[in-house]
C-alpha cells in the first residue's frame, strides 16, 4: 500500500480487502514495513522506488483492467464482457464442462480487478514497487 493509504478510512480498507481476496493474498502491507521487513532478517535495503509513478505523461497500471475502448484486447475487462464471461462460466459449470465453483472464482477475479482499479485510482495501492537489496555475505 502506499503511503497514500489511510487505514481509518473504510472506502479504502475495503478496497484493500477486495484486492487481498482476489489476488489470495494473506495481507498487503506499506512501503515501510516491507522494508522494516527486509533489513529485520539482515538484507542491506540498497534502493525502493515505485515505478507506477513516472514524470510526465504516462498509462496508469490499471489502465489494462479499466475495459475503456472500442477494441478486442479491452473488451474482456469491460463491463459487457465480464458479464459475458461470467455468464459463459455458468453455462459452462451447468453444463459441467467446467467444474462447479467456477462461477465463484470468475466473480472473485472480478471483485479483485475493480478493487484495483479503484485503488490505482485513488493512489493507494501499486504492484510495481522495486526493491534493490543485498543478502549480507
Amino acid at each position: 500500500m502506499t503511503e497514500r493509504f489511510d487505514s481509518q478510512d473504510p472506502h479504502h480498507l475495503e478496497v484493500k480487502a477486495d484486492i487481498e481476496l482476489g489476488g489470495g493474498l494473506l495481507g498487503i502491507d506499506d512501503r515501510q514495513t516491507v522494508d522494516d521487513a527486509l533489513r529485520t532478517v539482515g538484507f542491506e535495503v540498497l534502493e525502493t522506488m515505485d515505478l507506477s509513478v513516472q514524470a510526465g505523461p504516462s498509462t496508469p497500471w490499471y489502465q489494462p483492467l479499466v475495459g475503456s475502448g472500442l477494441s478486442l484486447a479491452s473488451f474482456r475487462s469491460s463491463r459487457i464482457g465480464r458479464s459475458v464471461t461470467r455468464n459463459t462460466l455458468r453455462l459452462l459449470e451447468a453444463l459441467r464442462i467446467a467444474p462447479k465453483g467456477s462461477v465463484q472464482v470468475g466473480e472473485t477475479l472480478d471483485l479483485c480487478a475493480v478493487a484495483m482499479v479503484e485503488a490505482g485510482r485513488l493512489g493507494i495501492f501499486t504492484p510495481m514497487y522495486l526493491i534493490h537489496a543485498r543478502k549480507p555475505a
